[in-house]
C-alpha cells in the first residue's frame, strides 16, 4: 500500500535532492548528557552509598583494631613521688576500658571518666589514643603530704585533707616517709572525699610548716586530739623522749599566742642549745607568753 495519504502529493525528485539535513546542535547534546550523567550519579549514591559506607567502616575497623595494654598507657608528667604501684593502677584503669577499635571515641570517654573519679586524680586534662594502640593521659594528681591515723587504720591525705586510696597498718605507716597525724576521732571518709574535721586541717597545716625545718625528723607524731575549754584545737608534737606543746593552729593565734614564726624561732634556739626540740626529753611549751621547759611526768 502506498505509504502516503491520497491527499498528500509526493515531492519531486529534484526537490528531494536539494533538501538539506538539519544542523547538529552540540550545545544541546552536551546539556542532555550532563542531565543523564547527573541522574546516573544520583542513582549510584542512593543505591550504592550504604554498602560502600559499611565496607569502608569495616575496612577501617579491621585495620585500626589494636588492643591497649596497661604497659602502653603513658602518664604524661607523672610525678616523681608517685610509686609504680599507683601508676600501674591508673594505667590499668585506662587500658581495661579502651576497646581495640581505635575509632571508638565512646571508649575514650569512658576511660577518661573512670580515671577521673579515682582519688589519685585531681583533674583529667586530656586522654588521647595513639596510633600504636597505646594512650596518653594528661592529668593533675593529688600528692600525699601526711599519714593520718583514723579509727580503723592509717590513711594518706593530701594538703586539702582529702583521703587517698589505701588502708595501712601501723607497721606500714611507720615506713612511709611522711608526717604522722594522730588523735583523729571522726568517721573515715571514702577515698576522694575530704576529712570533715578541723583538727585534720590544723594538723596538716602544722606538719607542712615544720617540714621546712632542719629538726623536722625529730617529730614522731602531730597529735590533734586535745582541745581547750572553748573547743579550740590544741596541737602537740611528740618526740622520741618528750613533747612540744604548740598550742593553737598556725594562723589562728588571734593575739592570744605568739605567731607561728616566733614559735619556730624558739624551737630553733632550743634545738641549738639543748640538741633537740624537746630539750633533751622534756615538755616544751610554746603557747605561753615566753617559752617554758618542764620535766616529763
Amino acid at each position: 500500500m502506498w505509504p502516503f495519504s491520497s491527499k498528500t502529493k509526493p515531492k519531486s525528485r529534484a526537490r528531494a535532492k536539494t533538501t538539506k539535513p538539519p544542523a547538529w546542535d552540540t550545545q544541546r547534546t552536551a546539556r542532555g548528557l550532563k542531565v543523564v550523567g547527573g541522574a546516573a550519579l544520583l542513582l549510584a549514591i542512593v543505591f550504592g552509598w550504604d554498602p560502600a559506607e559499611r565496607a569502608l567502616n569495616t575496612y577501617l575497623t579491621e585495620r585500626s583494631a589494636l588492643a591497649t595494654d596497661a604497659a602502653n598507657v603513658v602518664l604524661i608528667d607523672q610525678p616523681d613521688w608517685m610509686s609504680e604501684v599507683v601508676a600501674n593502677e591508673l594505667r590499668r584503669l585506662v587500658a581495661e576500658r579502651l576497646t581495640p577499635d581505635r575509632l571508638d571515641q565512646q571508649g575514650v570517654a569512658i576511660a577518661a571518666e573512670a580515671i577521673a573519679v579515682n582519688a589519685w586524680i585531681e583533674n583529667v586534662l586530656r586522654l588521647r589514643r595513639l596510633t600504636d594502640g597505646g594512650a596518653e593521659v594528661h592529668a593533675t594528681y593529688r600528692q600525699p603530704v601526711a599519714v593520718l591515723q583514723g579509727r580503723d587504720g592509717f590513711f594518706l591525705v593530701d594538703n586539702n585533707g582529702i583521703r587517698l586510696p589505701g588502708v595501712y597498718t601501723q607497721a606500714q605507716a611507720t615506713r612511709i616517709p611522711l608526717p604522722l597525724i594522730t588523735g583523729v576521732n571522726r568517721p573515715t571518709p571514702v577515698p576522694g572525699k575530704t576529712w570533715n574535721a578541723d583538727e585534720v586541717e590544723a594538723g596538716i597545716r602544722l606538719a607542712m610548716l615544720v617540714q621546712a625545718e632542719t629538726y623536722a625528723d625529730q617529730v614522731i607524731a602531730f597529735d590533734v586530739s586535745q582541745r581547750d575549754r572553748q573547743g579550740r584545737v590544741r596541737l602537740v608534737m611528740h618526740t622520741a623522749k618528750g613533747q612540744v606543746r604548740w598550742g593553737l593552729p598556725p594562723g589562728e593565734e588571734r593575739a592570744i599566742e605568739h605567731p607561728a614564726d616566733v614559735k619556730l624561732g624558739w624551737l630553733r634556739e632550743v634545738a641549738s642549745e639543748r640538741g633537740t626540740i624537746d630539750a633533751g626529753g622534756a615538755i616544751v611549751d610554746l603557747y605561753t607568753p615566753a617559752i617554758q621547759v618542764s620535766k616529763m611526768p
